[in-house]
């Protein structure tokens, strides 16, 4: 049987090391574009027909795009196609938003992450007096994974919450070892640097992220997911069965993983925000290079950092309630490829 997530993993990765065999004449450079789109929706078109993918794919090399283009259906009910223009829930690759967002403030003085949670936060447990907003950031908090130690509650799924209501229920959760001495991936780390942005900027999470990022980047097609609120080119979330066989998701509230997984963009918007992001357009260089050094497990601020074929990448994923998701980059060569999904 075909890993199909083992496939969509690599699909980034495959389609990487096709652009990097390119010429470096211009010449050359418009051929192996040529190519390398053709072998790509190949690719992606094979997967589609089989079932095993569905979803928008953007590629682009040095500020060329070299493939735009929907798979697959954004609603299977109504034959609805997926274009570049649909909107996928992000899920974790909203954790790259909440990070640079906190590197904003960070930058602007209005915080240091450096930073107890607990100046943050009324009533603070005893537990997080050590943890500082870099630990947050690079899940070296200690604090526990939704889910864990104990399975999910499914009330948590499907019922509104308030961010004061997400922190206060973010409280359960005390670090498993001292902050800072290992990695443990955590949302519910994300969902408290979400708080800080509200309090710090005095904004929702959405209206800071609207007024900082999307409206500046003209990224129209982005912003916070809510399941109830009719959203135009929306995808539908499939999950698929051990048979191979597919349902719609189960109805779930996004506020349940707020600043760590609730924002809906498409391929086109996260492309000029990555285009923006690693021009130094949104923070400064310095402040990138902060965010991109890799700390245990290769991660660095909200993002994951690699190195292939001898050079730097850095990537952001994303999978629940019905989507997978990635957006890769090689910056010293502005290589990028964006893959949205809606199979989870």
């Amino acid at each position: 049987m075909i890993n199909i997530k083992t496939k969509f993993g690599r699909l980034a990765l495959l389609i990487m090391a096709l652009i990097l065999v390119g010429g470096q004449s211009s010449a050359q450079k418009r051929a192996s574009d040529a190519l390398v789109s053709s072998k790509a929706d190949k690719y992606l078109s094979s997967l589609s027909r089989d079932g095993l993918f569905s979803g928008s794919v953007l590629l682009a090399r040095e500020g060329r795009v070299i493939l735009s283009k929907g798979y697959g259906m954004a609603n299977l009910e109504y034959a609805v196609p997926n274009t570049p223009q649909t909107k996928f829930l992000l899920a974790s690759v909203t954790k790259a938003f909440t990070a640079v967002a906190i590197m904003m403030l960070h930058e602007r003085g209005r915080l240091d992450i450096n930073d107890s949670i607990c100046k943050y936060v009324e009533q603070c447990p005893a537990m997080w007096q050590a943890v500082k907003l870099r630990h947050l950031l690079n899940h070296t908090s200690g604090i526990t994974e939704f889910g864990k130690p104990q399975p999910e509650n499914d009330c948590f799924r499907r019922t509104p919450m308030t961010t004061a209501q997400a922190v206060e229920r973010a409280k359960q959760f005390t670090p498993d070892f001292t902050p800072g001495e290992k990695f443990a991936y955590s949302s519910v780390a994300f969902v408290l640097l979400g708080h800080v942005i509200e309090k710090v900027s005095g904004q929702s999470y959405e209206d800071f992220l609207r007024a900082n990022i999307f409206e500046p980047l003209k990224m129209t097609g982005t912003g916070r997911y809510r399941q109830k609120q009719i959203t135009g080119q929306r995808a539908a979330g499939y999950a698929r069965a051990g048979d191979g066989s597919l349902s719609n998701f189960d109805y779930f509230n996004p506020d349940y993983i707020f600043a760590a997984g609730s924002l809906y963009s498409t391929v086109e918007d996260l492309y000029l925000w990555s285009e923006a992001l690693h021009a130094g357009k949104v923070v400064g260089r310095g402040t990138l290079e902060q965010m991109f050094t890799p700390g245990l497990e290769s991660t660095g601020y909200g993002w994951e950092i690699f190195t292939r074929k001898n050079r730097r990448l850095i990537r952001a994923d994303g999978r629940s309630f019905g989507f997978s998701n990635s957006i890769a980059t090689y910056p010293s060569e502005r290589l990028t490829v964006i893959v949205l999904g809606n199979i989870d």
